[in-house]
């Protein structure tokens, strides 16, 4: 998933020149951060973890390379580009020792706005095609992981909320879960992430239409910007929780769909085709473990129906309580049948009538 505007830090103690350096970036597309000093630059990156920082080599509280390397260690950092601002008369050796503490890269001023303007947006690409790759590679592992638990036999109920949790932290939203469908235009909601959406157990297609939708049309659903569409799509508490965009996949099954899985996020984020295919790789690992614990369950009963049968026949075989006059059987609730009807209540047999050699010639032998 991706934002479709990137976000800029820009750290620099002169204040003229930050103004002027955010107006430029703002004016061509970029959300910019602005910070005077080390310490507020540091927790100004961990709340907003943008996408790029631009850090002047030289601040009032702290040296600019030791702020790069502290912005590094920062796991939650990982995917941010840190670019040096130093200007011309800065020693070579203070910018080594930049790119040492884990600098991306440099600019030297001054500098003209268009060369500027140029080098952040080559900065900006790089960091994009970077994350998109790390992203790549962690759903990768993220489908790896669920179709491990999924083949380890781990409980349905558990693997649901487990792969709801690794399609959220893979992602970075904050809203997930899955939605069995109960009945026509009704959803049980099962493992969830967020705790906005704790609140809801049952929808209708009135509280949300897009899950029938979803089952009705098989395709995906990608919701870019849930102000665009109709009152009611969202359930109650996505809308308030602040659902902006969103995916929304059908888990398959061998009958007919299980339910829908989903993911929100609080912004207009734009989800790429990857992402899509990602949660819908999620949803058919699901789909796969439902059919498993169907045929278990099914499995189970046909053992526990062998077994009766198996008892049943048992019973038949060791003793049989029979009326020495009529020859009607008694059977386990103390009525007297016919054994003809015994049979067919014990073993389901029919019996058909006729007449062996023996009785045929001694009734039928002066005829």
């Amino acid at each position: 998933m991706i934002h479709p505007a990137q976000t800029v830090l820009v750290v620099d103690g002169d204040l003229e020149r930050i103004e002027a350096t955010c107006r430029l970036l703002r004016a061509n597309g970029f959300v910019t951060f602005e910070a005077r000093a080390g310490s507020e630059a540091l927790q100004i990156a961990k709340e907003q973890r943008p996408h790029l920082i631009l850090l002047d080599g030289v601040l009032a509280d702290v040296d600019g390379s030791a702020l790069c390397a502290q912005l590094k260690e920062e796991l939650s950092l990982s995917s941010t580009l840190v670019v040096m601002l130093w200007s011309k008369r800065i020693e070579s050796d203070d910018q080594a020792e930049g790119l040492e503490g884990g600098a991306d890269g440099y600019i030297t001023r001054p500098i003209s706005n268009p060369e500027l303007l140029a080098r952040v947006r080559s900065y900006a690409r790089l960091q994009r095609a970077q994350a998109l790759s790390s992203q790549r590679a962690r759903q990768h592992a993220a489908v790896a992981e669920a179709a491990r638990l999924a083949l380890a036999g781990m409980a349905f109920d558990t693997l649901v909320v487990r792969i709801t949790r690794i399609l959220a932290e893979t992602l970075d939203v904050p809203l997930a879960r899955v939605l069995e469908s109960v009945g026509p235009q009704c959803f049980r909601v099962r493992g969830l992430q967020g705790e906005a959406i704790r609140d809801e157990e049952f929808l209708d297609a009135e509280q949300s239409s897009i899950p029938s939708l979803m089952l009705q049309n098989a395709a995906p659903i990608v919701i870019e910007d849930t102000s665009q569409r109709r009152r009611g799509v969202l359930s109650p508490a996505l809308e308030k929780a602040g659902a902006k965009s969103g995916v929304v996949v059908a888990i398959p099954a061998s009958n007919e769909p299980f339910g829908v899985l989903s993911a929100f996020a609080l912004s207009s984020s734009a989800f790429l085709e990857e992402d899509v295919g990602f949660i819908q790789s999620l949803a058919n690992i699901l789909g796969l473990a439902i059919d498993r614990d169907r045929m278990e369950r099914q499995r189970e009963r046909l053992v526990v129906e062998l077994e009766t049968a198996a008892a049943k026949v048992k019973t038949l075989r060791e003793m049989l309580p029979m009326c020495a006059w009529c020859g009607k059987v008694r059977n386990d609730h103390g009525y007297w049948r016919t054994v003809q009807a015994y049979l067919h209540e014990q073993a389901g047999t029919e019996v058909t009538h006729g007449i062996c050699p023996e009785c045929a010639e001694s009734r039928f032998s002066g005829t």
